[in-house]
């Protein structure tokens, strides 16, 4: 998977089913270095519900179910 397909799959949530599981680990561990506004904003595009009242570890923890 190159940069581009990683960010495409970051960005809008797509994933592929050549993904590794290494490179999804590099994802969730990025995902933690994000702010609490980019991470809602992630679960928005993500359709996810209820995301709004949850402090940053439990919203990490519902982004990394998904």
């Amino acid at each position: 998977m190159n940069i581009f397909e990683k960010i495409k799959s970051f960005c809008f949530g797509f994933k592929e089913e050549s993904d590794k599981p290494q490179e999804n680990n590099n994802v969730i561990d990025y995902l933690g270095n994000l702010k609490l506004t980019d991470l809602k904003a992630r679960a928005k595009a993500q359709g996810l519900k209820g995301y709004s009242r949850l402090k940053k570890a439990e919203l990490l923890e519902l982004l990394r179910e998904k």
